[in-house]
C-alpha cells in the first residue's frame, strides 16, 4: 500500500481507476438513492419533504425546531449569500415558535411560485424569515418587501444552480488541441492585430434575456453563404456578451455540430491604428488580416465598431469593397457591431447591408435587466471583495440611465455599481461568523449618484424641506401677479421631490401666456432655487428652429457631413444637471416638436453621432404665447385665470393644431400666466429699482426713489402687447444712463446718498441728501 500511495508501484494507474469506479458506485447506489426523482410539480405542499434537496432534507432531519433548522442552514454558502443580499447577519435572526411542517409548506410554495423544481436550503431560510416577520419586523427594518425576498431567491438560484439540479456525469472536450494551428493556418499578421476570444479565460457568460437573439446569431453563421451578422445596439446593451458566449460555446463544443470547430477572433482597432502613418498602411494591414483569415478554416472575425472600417474613422477608411468578395462566398464569416445611429448613417444604405443579417438588441426592461445584472455580480464581488445587496442592485437598475449618459441597461447599471464600489469605504462592513465583509448598500449608491450628478435623491434636508414648503414665497420674489401659476409650479415640485410623484423622465412644464408677464422670470427663479443660479440654464429660442435644418442644429451633423455638435445635445451632455428653457415653443418645426415628445416620454435622445444623451436630470420649461388673445380677453372681462380656464385654453391649442394632444399630455403641468394689471406693473417696477439700488450699494452709493419715479416708470414703460418686458429697457435708457453719466463726470462718488425724483420738466433728476 505504501508503494502504491508513494507512486513507485507500477499498478498506481490501475489503483486510481478502481478507486474512481468504487466512488462512483458508492455515490450511485448509496448517496443518490436518497435524492428523490420527483419535482415540485409532481406533489402537493403536504409532500414537501419528498422534493427537498439533500442539504435541505439534512437540515430538516437533524433539527427538532424550525429555529434550529435555520441555525443549521447558515453554514451553507447559498444561505449566507441570501442573507447578505438583505444585509442580515445571522445574529439578527431571532428564535420564534414555527412548526416544521408549516416551514416546509411555506418553502414549498415559494419554490413552486418561482418555477423551481425542488425545495432548497434557501427556500427554507426565506420561508422562516417571512413566517416570523409579523413578530420580528426584521425585513421591515431592512426595508425589504416580500417581493424583494422572492427576487433574492431567484438571485440565489442563478448563483447557486447546482443544489436544485440532479447531478449527472457530463464530459466535454474543450479547446482545439495541440495541432490547432494546422487547421486555422499560420497567421502572423492576424496575431498582431486581433485576439482569440475562444482561448480567453472568461467566467461563464450568460445570455439571459437574449436567448432568441443568440439563436438567430447561430442560425445565420451556419449558412453556406451570406453567413454574416451585424449586431445593432447602444453601448452596454450586451452585443459583446453574445459574441463571448458564442466563443465559449465553440470552445467547449456545447453548440450545434456545424459550429463546433469555429474559432472567434476579435479585431483590435487600437492595435490596428497604432503606428499607422497613412491610410495606405492601414489598408495593407487590413488586407493582410483578411487574406490570412479567409484561408484559414472555421474562423469567424468579430469587428466591434464596424463603422470605423466604413468611413467613420480618423483615416476615413472604407474597406467595404475589399470585404465584399469574402462576405458573399461565406469563406470569412463576420460578426460586426455598431450603435443604432452609426448603423443608420454608415451601414443601412451601403452595398454590404444585403450580405448581413441584422440583429437589433434593444434595451431590456428593468425586470429583465435585474436578472442580467444579478448574473454578473458574482464576478464583480469576487474581483472587488465586496457584497452587493439587493437594495443596491435594484437601485442601480432604476437610476442607471440617469447616472450614465453613454450607456444603456444592463451595462449602465453595472458601471454604476462598479463606480460605487470604487468609492466604498472600509467602514461599510458586516460580520458573517468570523468573516468581515464590505457591503454595498443603496445608501452608498445614492451618495455616489449625488456626488457625480449633483442631484439630490436622498431624503430632503431640513433646509430643502423649508425651501419646498415656502417655494411660492421664494418665486414670488421674482415673479409678480401670477399666483395660480406659481402655486401650480410649487405643488408639482413638492410632489416630485417628496417622492409622491415618481418620474422616470425629466420634470417638465409648459408655460402659456402673453409676452412679458413673467414666464421667463419664473424659469430663471426656478433655476436659481433648484440649481444654484442662471448659469445652470440652457436657453434656446425655438423660433430659430422653424425649418427642418433645425434638427441638424439641435442634434449635430450626421456622420460624414461635418463636425458640428448639437446645440442642445452637447450642452446637456456637458451640463446634465440643468434647466432647459425653450422660448416660443410653438414656432419650432413639427419634427422638432416630435423630438421633444420623445425627450419628455423617454428622458433620452440619440444625437446625429449615434450617442445617447440623457435628459433625466433636467427640468424642461417650454414657453408659448399661443392663446394670448384668449387670456387678454378673459382678464379684461374679469374672468378668473384658474384651472377651468386653463382647460379651455388647452382645448383651444389642440383644436387649432398648435400643439398635438400627445405632446401636451407629456408635460407634468401646463401653467397659464395671466395678463398684468397696473398694480402688477408697479410691483415689477419696484423689483427692478431694487436691483438697481443693490448694484449701487456695491459702489458704496445709497440710492432711494421718490414715489413719483415709480409711477412715471409704470405708466410710461408698460405696453399691453409686450407686458413688463419694456420696463427693464426703459429703466436702462433713462435712470441707468443718467447715473452712468454722473459717475463718469465724478458728480457721484463713494459715500454719496442720492434720491431719484421727477423734476419740474418731467425728467428724472438726482438729489444728494
Amino acid at each position: 500500500m505504501v508503494a502504491v500511495l508513494s507512486g513507485s508501484s507500477p499498478f498506481l494507474p490501475l489503483f486510481l481507476l478502481n478507486l474512481q469506479i468504487m466512488l462512483e458506485i458508492f455515490y450511485r447506489y448509496h448517496v443518490s438513492r436518497y435524492q428523490s426523482l420527483k419535482v415540485i410539480q409532481d406533489v402537493t405542499d403536504q409532500e414537501a419533504l419528498s422534493v427537498m434537496t439533500l442539504p435541505a432534507l439534512s437540515a430538516a432531519y437533524h433539527s427538532v425546531r424550525a429555529y434550529q433548522i435555520i441555525q443549521h442552514l447558515v453554514s451553507y454558502p447559498q444561505v449566507r449569500f441570501f442573507l447578505e443580499r438583505m444585509a442580515i447577519v445571522p445574529s439578527e435572526i431571532s428564535d420564534s415558535e414555527i412548526g416544521n411542517a408549516l416551514l416546509s409548506q411555506m418553502a414549498f410554495k415559494l419554490a413552486k411560485g418561482m418555477g423551481g423544481s425542488r425545495v432548497t436550503t434557501v427556500d427554507l431560510a426565506a420561508a422562516y424569515l417571512l413566517l416570523v416577520e409579523e413578530n420580528t419586523k426584521l425585513l421591515f427594518k431592512k426595508k425589504i418587501k416580500e417581493g424583494d425576498v422572492v427576487q433574492i431567491l431567484r438571485w440565489a438560484r442563478l448563483i447557486f444552480p447546482y443544489e436544485e439540479e440532479l447531478k449527472k456525469l457530463d464530459v466535454r472536450i474543450q479547446g482545439g488541441g495541440l495541432g490547432e494551428f494546422l487547421i486555422t493556418g499560420w497567421t502572423p499578421e492576424t496575431q498582431l492585430y486581433t485576439r482569440n476570444l475562444s482561448f480567453e479565460n472568461f467566467d461563464e457568460i450568460s445570455i439571459i434575456g437574449r436567448e432568441s437573439d443568440y439563436i438567430t446569431l447561430k442560425d445565420s453563421l451556419n449558412r453556406s453563404e451570406n453567413n454574416n451578422v451585424i449586431l445593432v445596439g447602444e453601448a452596454g446593451v450586451g452585443k459583446e456578451q453574445l459574441v463571448k458566449h458564442l466563443a465559449q460555446d465553440c470552445y467547449t463544443r456545447n453548440i450545434e455540430e456545424g459550429l463546433r470547430s469555429y474559432t472567434i477572433i476579435e479585431l483590435l482597432a487600437g492595435s490596428l491604428l497604432a503606428g499607422a502613418s497613412n491610410q495606405g498602411e492601414l489598408e495593407s494591414r487590413i488586407q493582410a488580416i483578411i487574406g490570412e483569415v479567409s484561408h484559414a478554416q472555421n474562423v469567424v472575425l468579430y469587428i466591434p465598431e464596424f463603422q470605423d472600417l466604413l468611413g467613420a474613422g480618423s483615416f476615413s477608411l472604407d474597406l467595404s469593397g475589399a470585404l465584399a468578395p469574402y462576405l458573399k462566398n461565406g469563406t470569412l464569416p463576420i460578426i460586426a457591431s455598431m450603435t443604432e445611429g452609426n448603423y443608420k448613417a454608415f451601414f443601412q444604405k451601403s452595398s454590404l447591408s444585403q450580405l448581413f443579417t441584422p440583429i437589433t438588441l434593444t434595451e431590456p426592461m428593468p425586470e429583465q435587466s435585474e436578472r442580467m445584472v444579478m448574473e454578473k455580480t458574482k464576478e464583480i464581488e469576487m474581483k472587488q471583495s465586496v457584497i452587493i445587496t439587493y437594495s443596491a442592485l435594484k437601485f442601480s437598475v432604476k437610476y442607471a440611465n440617469r447616472y450614465s449618459q453613454s450607456m444603456v441597461l444592463p451595462g449602465s447599471a453595472l458601471a454604476f455599481l462598479s463606480d460605487a464600489i470604487s468609492g466604498l469605504t472600509h467602514q461599510s462592513v458586516a460580520y458573517y461568523g468570523n468573516t468581515k465583509k464590505r457591503l454595498l448598500t443603496k445608501g452608498e449608491l445614492i451618495r455616489n449618484f449625488e456626488h457625480k450628478t449633483k442631484i439630490t435623491l436622498s431624503e430632503p434636508s431640513a433646509t430643502e424641506k423649508d425651501m419646498l414648503l415656502h417655494l411660492e414665497v421664494i418665486l414670488h420674489g421674482d415673479v409678480v401677479g401670477q399666483d395660480e401659476a406659481i402655486n401650480t409650479i410649487s405643488q408639482a415640485m413638492r410632489r416630485i421631490r417628496s417622492g409622491v410623484d415618481t418620474l422616470n423622465r425629466p420634470v417638465s412644464f409648459l408655460f402659456l401666456g402673453p409676452t412679458g408677464v413673467g414666464k421667463t422670470e419664473a424659469a430663471k427663479s426656478l433655476a436659481t432655487t433648484c440649481f444654484g443660479g442662471e448659469r445652470a440654464m440652457i436657453r434656446l429660442d425655438m423660433s430659430e428652429y422653424a425649418d427642418e435644418q433645425g434638427q441638424r442644429r439641435l442634434l449635430g451633423a450626421l456622420p460624414g457631413q461635418g463636425d458640428e455638435l448639437g446645440e442642445l445635445t452637447e450642452k446637456v451632455r456637458d451640463n446634465p444637471l440643468s434647466l432647459i428653457l425653450l422660448d416660443e415653443f410653438e414656432k419650432a418645426h413639427p419634427s422638432i416638436l416630435n423630438l421633444f415628445l420623445q425627450i419628455l416620454d423617454d428622458g433620452r435622445l440619440t444625437d446625429n453621432k449615434g450617442r445617447v444623451v440623457s435628459f433625466m436630470n433636467t427640468i424642461i420649461i417650454a414657453t408659448s404665447n399661443a392663446g394670448s388673445d384668449l387670456i387678454h380677453a378673459a382678464v379684461e372681462s374679469g374672468k378668473a385665470i384658474d384651472k377651468a380656464f386653463s382647460a379651455q385654453l388647452i382645448e383651444h391649442l389642440q383644436t387649432s393644431n398648435i400643439f398635438r394632444s400627445e405632446l401636451l399630455n407629456r408635460f407634468d403641468a401646463i401653467v397659464t400666466f395671466k395678463s398684468l394689471t397696473i398694480t402688477d406693473v408697479t410691483k415689477i417696477t419696484s423689483i427692478l429699482l431694487r436691483d438697481l439700488r443693490k448694484s449701487m450699494e456695491e459702489k458704496d452709493i445709497a440710492l432711494s426713489f421718490d414715489q413719483g419715479v415709480l409711477e412715471k416708470i409704470s405708466k410710461e414703460a408698460y405696453d399691453k402687447e409686450f407686458g413688463a418686458r419694456p420696463i427693464r429697457r426703459y429703466v436702462q435708457n433713462t435712470l441707468e444712463e443718467l447715473i452712468s453719466q454722473k459717475l463718469l463726470k465724478n458728480e457721484l462718488n463713494r459715500g454719496d446718498r442720492i434720491k431719484v425724483i421727477v423734476g419740474k420738466n418731467g425728467e428724472f433728476d438726482l438729489l444728494k441728501i
